[in-house]
This record gives structure tokens, C-alpha cells and sequence, in this order.
């Protein structure tokens, strides 16, 4: 119910999660008031408050519009120019007040209204430290110890010393062992976090890895063959396009054979960062496999593709690879296509094969459609 009402209601945007979560919290807060409010109700009309019917009305009314007013600036995100952005801790005070001075005005019932103030040290579980719930029960303690002597000077009849003792020292082991419980149990959610927050990095870097070439630090077959799928649902929601182009080395096997690999691996790397260099940056650049590569062009139809390639080829045509081998060029072949939808991607990775080839058998270093 809390969720939908929050949906329904919301003016916070979709990422912030953050926010999100202090105005369900806000809103649990108003639901425990309400509980709260109801309870007193009924003691109201089983007559075991001190006060009438109309100063019960003032009095509530009272606690109601600060209990919304707390609400509304998590709501209106007013919170986040304070230090406490979740309010946490002026929310569990205001609820503190609120219990402990119903609980003078009940003639009855007051352990039953204690409870409440236990309801209201949940809400620390989900921010404050043990410093803070210290804080937090010696207030409570200070107020519930005003209720006694209050009791004591102003309703004498009412108080009996035993039994009013026991409960004292009852509430002070079940509020400062409550407290101590919240306290633990926020810390283990901060260690939590923590570590939760480590292990997504961990996690980022992981995949960011299994997605790059480990020689070219470009990006490798298995991301491009995930941002193809991802192109072509984009393909199937309408007003989308995007073309495919094969690039391959001309002749780099003699590159290997007559300087090495490790030359061979300098001139790749080389080029990968010549062709960076003239992309988009909505392109998706990646090794495909050996000294083929797959270049991805988004919202780009297939003559625009072609002039694409065409200039990108007479770039490293006239690219010098000096600081690898004085006097060293290289060409590429490169095969161009556009997805045709329902086309899977097998196919269109097939017909872009092909228009590679083709390019290399008709004498390399050029562009061919497919």
C-alpha cells in the first residue's frame, strides 16, 4: 500500500532511489502517528485521559501538523539541504514527545502507550549510530522521568511508588537493550553497504574487462555481438537503423612473418587508436577476431555507412606507423551492410562476410555493399 501510494503521489525523479526510500520511511512514520492517534482515541472514549474532548482535538492537531510538516519535506525534497537529509533523528524525537506526554495525560494504560516509543526507535535501525540512540534514550529517559515527578506532585492519588519504580526500571533496561539492538543492527547494514558497494565495483571492472581486448583495449567480439542484439531490438521498436561494417588488415600476415608478432601487435594497436580517432561517439568499435574488426554505426543507412568506410580507409591509408617501422603503411578491406529486420544476426554478420571478401578479391584496400 505504501509503494503504490508513493507511485501514485510521486514527484520524485525515477533515479532517485535515495529519496525515494526517505519518503517511504516518511510515510511509515505518519502510519505509526496514526496508530498512535487512534489508541489514544479509544482511551478517550474509554475516559482514562485527563483532558476533554476539545483539548484532546487542540492537542492532536498540534502533533499532526508537525508530523506532516516532517513528511512534507521529504516530500517536496526540502530534507536535502540539511545535514540529515532522512531526518532521522528529529522525526524519532518529535514521536518521543508525542508518546511521553500522552502517556501523562492517561490515567490509565501508560505501559501500553510505551510501547510507542519503542515503535519510534525502529526508525533509527534505518540511520542512526549508537552515539545518536544513546542520545535518543536519554531523552526519552529525561521525559519519562518529568512524567513521574509530574505524576508524583500533580496526581499523587494516582501514583503508586512500587509499581510506578518497576515500570521505570523496566523501561529503562528495554529502551537502552532495544536501542543497543537498532544500534548493532544499523551497523551491520552500514558494513553491509559497504561491502555491497565494493563488490558492484568489483563487479563493474569485471565486466569491464571480459568485454575489452586485452592487446588493442578496444572493445572485443563478445560486447559487440551483445550491442548488435541490443541494435536490433532497438530495430524492432521502430524508427531505428543502423549499419555493420567488416574491417580487415590487408596482407598482415606478412606483418607478422617478416617483423614478428610483437610488431604485428604494435601495429594493431596502432591502428585501433588512428580509427577511435575518427569515430562517433555513438559508434561501437570492436576485435572481432585476429585482425578483423566489426564497426557498428547507429541511426546511419547504408550509402552513409559506405562513405563512412570509405573515409575512414583513406585515413590509414595515409596513416605512417614511423614509431613502429619507418616508412610503414598499411590498408584495409572493409565490407559494408545494413540490417534488414527480421534479419537475425548471424545472417546480417553473414552478408557482411561476404561483402568483405569480395572487397579482398577484387584487389583489397576498398569498400564493397553487401
Amino acid at each position: 500500500m505504501i509503494s503504490q501510494l508513493n507511485r501514485k503521489f510521486s514527484i520524485i525523479p525515477k533515479d532517485d532511489h535515495k529519496q525515494k526510500l526517505r519518503v517511504r520511511r516518511g510515510l511509515y512514520a505518519l502510519m505509526g502517528g496514526f496508530f498512535h492517534t487512534l489508541f489514544c482515541i479509544l482511551l478517550l472514549v474509554e475516559g482514562v485521559f485527563r483532558i476533554t474532548t476539545t483539548e484532546f482535538v487542540f492537542l492532536f492537531s498540534g502533533f499532526w501538523v508537525v508530523h506532516v510538516s516532517l513528511f512534507l519535506c521529504l516530500r517536496l525534497g526540502i530534507n536535502k539541504k540539511f545535514k540529515d537529509p532522512s531526518l532521522t533523528l528529529p522525526m524519532i524525537l518529535w514521536g518521543i514527545s508525542c508518546v511521553m506526554l500522552t502517556v501523562y495525560l492517561s490515567t490509565e494504560l501508560r505501559t501500553a502507550l510505551l510501547m510507542f516509543y519503542l515503535l519510534s526507535l525502529v526508525f533509527g535501525v534505518f540511520h542512526l549510530e549508537w552515539r545518536q540512540f544513546l542520545l535518543v534514550n536519554l531523552y526519552g529517559l529525561f521525559l519519562y522521568l518529568w512524567v513521574l515527578i509530574s505524576l508524583y506532585y500533580f496526581e499523587p492519588l494516582e501514583f503508586k511508588l512500587k509499581i510506578e519504580l518497576a515500570v521505570f526500571f523496566s523501561f529503562v533496561l528495554v529502551s537502552f537493550s532495544f536501542g543497543a539492538i537498532c544500534a548493532e543492527i544499523n551497523s551491520l547494514r552500514s558494513y553491509l553497504r559497504i561491502k555491497n558497494d565494493k563488490l558492484s565495483s568489483a563487479l563493474e571492472i569485471i565486466e569491464s574487462v571480459s568485454m575489452t581486448d586485452e592487446l588493442t583495449k578496444i572493445k572485443n567480439r563478445r560486447f559487440i555481438l551483445s550491442t548488435l542484439e541490443n541494435q536490433r531490438l532497438m530495430v524492432e521498436r521502430g524508427n531505428y537503423f543502423f549499419s555493420v561494417c567488416m574491417i580487415d588488415i590487408d596482407h598482415f600476415k606478412n606483418v607478422n612473418d617478416t617483423y614478428g608478432h610483437n610488431i604485428g601487435d604494435e601495429i594493431l594497436k596502432g591502428l585501433c587508436d588512428k580509427i577511435v580517432e575518427c569515430l562517433r561517439k555513438i559508434d561501437y568499435f570492436a576485435r572481432y577476431g585476429g585482425e578483423e574488426f566489426l564497426l557498428v554505426l547507429p541511426l546511419t543507412n547504408l550509402e552513409h555507412a559506405k562513405l563512412s568506410a570509405e573515409r575512414l580507409r583513406k585515413i590509414v591509408e595515409k596513416t605512417n606507423f614511423d614509431h613502429i617501422i619507418p616508412n610503414f603503411k598499411i590498408t584495409l578491406s572493409i565490407g559494408v551492410t545494413e540490417f534488414q529486420w527480421p534479419e537475425e544476426i548471424e545472417n546480417l554478420l553473414a552478408r557482411v562476410d561476404v561483402a568483405l571478401y569480395a572487397a579482398k578479391r577484387h584487389g583489397r584496400n576498398q569498400v564493397i555493399t553487401g
